[in-house]
């Protein structure tokens, strides 16, 4: 199961489809925050705190997922096999330091923020464990938090729909 049918093998293409998503996300979290964000994707030294740098020095990494409308759910990655080396290393949720975790849901134009803190205290205690989802050039093993669970623990601060880039409809969950 692909977390967006717009993925495939080539990590080209994925990268491509993530820097999109990041675009998009970047537009619609300057409205929400009223803060001036920094690509920092490419910077070495960022790389464990995402993608977005606020003016405040919070920073923000983007997740494209195409299945969050269906499932309800947020996925948190713990472990990735690359297909074409075969090599296992840690996921986002074992070895990132964001202030926020940001899923842009483009299929349904649905924009969530979390509290990424707050999501690392929670999702083991309320999350199961799956195995082997298909990430286009990856397989990735994880724990999936219900958006039930992240709303009651005061973990998503914010879900909002959009169109061509902009807010619509707001509903700020805190």
């Amino acid at each position: 199961m692909s977390t967006n049918r717009e993925y495939t093998e080539d990590f080209k293409n994925n990268v491509r489809v993530s820097l999109k998503a990041e675009n998009i996300a970047k537009e619609l979290l300057e409205q929400l925050t009223w803060d001036t964000l920094t690509s920092v994707r490419d910077l070495p030294e960022y790389f464990h705190f995402g993608d977005l740098l606020g003016t405040d020095g919070k920073f923000y990494d983007v997740k494209d997922d195409g299945v969050i409308h269906r499932s309800g759910n947020v996925f948190c990655e713990m472990k990735k096999r690359w297909k074409e080396s075969g090599k296992l290393t840690d996921g986002w949720m074992l070895n990132s330091h964001y202030d926020y975790l940001v899923i842009l849901d483009q299929i349904k134009k649905h924009i969530y923020l979390l509290d990424f803190p707050s999501l690392k205290k929670i999702y083991r205690s309320y999350g199961y464990w799956r195995n082997n989802v298909d990430m286009g050039d990856n397989y990735t093993d994880g724990i999936v938090v219900s958006l039930d669970k992240c709303r009651k623990y005061d973990v998503l601060i914010d879900e909002s729909e959009y169109k061509a880039n902009s807010l619509c409809t707001r509903q700020l969950v805190y």
